[in-house]
């Protein structure tokens, strides 16, 4: 079985440490969340992932039964086989994913930045949406039904609903900016 270790110090000089977004075998890189994983043979392997603009802080969000982990810094995202640090993805909305909010029943995780939502689960991206607001969305609620978001507009603040399995409007709309033409 994997094991994942965060916030741990590097080791000694000279061995080896992979630093994403790469990846690139280097013995340097030693910047943003550190980790330690240990691969389902006993191995070890150390790595640095750098940190978003985001506000999501470096944390384990899941581990999955094909021994892989998603972790976020700082807003930037990746999610990383275990047992082979050479296959790995970005996660949609990095490096500026500011929400996170796991569904369980769902197996899945709602990541939001200042204007859009995204779900995500073991085997990658489920839904991506475009533009939703004009900036400063704020999640209200969410559940395996529903998403109720809050976010600013020209004028005020709106509110809109998603549909939690596959993101689509279910009450609202969102911001076009052919709607705010200047005249």
């Amino acid at each position: 079985m994997s094991r994942i270790e965060v916030r741990i110090d590097f080791p000694p000089d000279g061995q080896r440490v992979w630093y994403y977004p790469g990846p690139t075998d280097v013995a340097v890189g030693k910047h943003g969340a550190a980790v330690r994983v240990t691969k389902s043979d006993g191995t070890k392997w150390y790595a640095s992932f750098r940190s978003g603009t985001g506000a999501a802080d470096c944390e384990i969000e899941f581990e999955s039964e094909d021994a892989s982990f998603m972790i976020l810094a700082g807003g930037a995202g990746y999610h990383v086989s275990c047992d082979d640090e050479r296959n790995w993805r970005e996660l949609p909305l990095s490096p500026h994913i500011r929400i996170v909010h796991a569904i369980p029943q769902l197996r899945s995780l709602l990541l939001f930045d200042w204007i859009q939502a995204a779900a995500y689960g073991p085997l990658g991206e489920i839904w991506h949406t475009s533009r939703l607001f004009m900036d400063d969305l704020e999640l209200v609620d969410a559940s395996e039904e529903v998403i109720h978001l809050r976010g600013s507009v020209l004028g005020g603040q709106e509110m809109i609903t998603l549909n939690t399995k596959d993101g689509s409007i279910l009450n609202g709309r969102a911001f076009d900016w052919g709607n705010y033409a200047l005249r």
